[in-house]
């Protein structure tokens, strides 16, 4: 059974093919479904599950948990619970109110979550914000305009933290606009680079500590280098 709502309605607890929201809807209890598409607003406290994706463009705001195999926002969403999706789109501002745990996370536009992060491969170009820790195989950061973003701590294998900002004309007319990322603790992983980020304690086998970086301590067991424009207060070699 499919459920299309395009004026106002609300989704009972139950099973459906599709589910499309052009309109107002609202949820609640355990909602399983194929396929969950909402570019109208969309208010519930249901539990989502979904076999295959869930697409939200519009308002979205629910407080269950929801599980899907991917999981795209590019408008205004918020979800007070976990969420867990092979892939994660966010080319909007989300907001996730626990864990948010992916296989692939790619954001674009702004990603607040109050839990952690876990992922295989996490790519920001926008802004993160991680009241926990962001564990990624592969992590990347864009640090570019003004975006601040920050996190507990990082783990990984692979960590870049960069600043792609715009070189040239442009930059001598407006000025750069640099971004940072602040970890609280501690970055760890294996071949670690960073630029614009400010943290206590950076653990790797190679490590390079770009511009922009404020750190105490930098551990590293093969190769370090340091940029002359960074601040390290102390390298060990472990």
């Amino acid at each position: 059974m499919d459920m299309v709502i395009s004026g106002s309605g609300t989704i009972g607890a139950g099973e459906y093919e599709r589910i499309r929201i052009s309109g107002s809807g609202k949820a609640d209890g355990l909602v399983r479904c194929k396929s969950f598409h909402c570019s109208g607003a969309f208010s519930g406290s249901a539990v989502i599950e979904c076999e295959n994706e869930i697409h939200v463009s519009g308002a979205f705001k629910n407080t269950g948990e929801i599980k899907a195999k991917e999981f795209s926002a590019s408008g205004s969403a918020k979800n007070n619970a976990a969420l867990t999706a092979d892939v994660v789109k966010v080319s909007g501002g989300f907001k996730v109110g626990g864990k948010l745990k992916a296989v692939e996370l790619r954001v674009s536009g702004g990603l607040g979550v109050d839990g952690d992060i876990e992922a295989e491969n996490a790519r920001i170009t926008g802004g993160v914000s991680c009241a926990g820790l962001i564990n990624a195989e592969e992590f990347y950061l864009d640090t570019s305009g003004s975006n601040y973003s920050h996190a507990e701590s990082v783990g990984g294998s692979r960590i870049t933290v960069e600043n792609r900002r715009t070189k040239g004309f442009l930059e001598k007319l407006f000025g750069s606009r640099n971004g940072y990322f602040e970890v609280r603790e501690s970055i760890e992983g294996d071949e670690i680079s960073l630029e614009n980020t400010r943290v206590k304690t950076v653990t790797g086998r190679n490590v390079i500590i770009g511009e922009g970086c404020r750190i105490d301590l930098v551990r590293y067991t093969e190769s370090v280098d340091v940029h002359p424009d960074a601040k390290v207060g102390k390298l060990e070699k472990i």
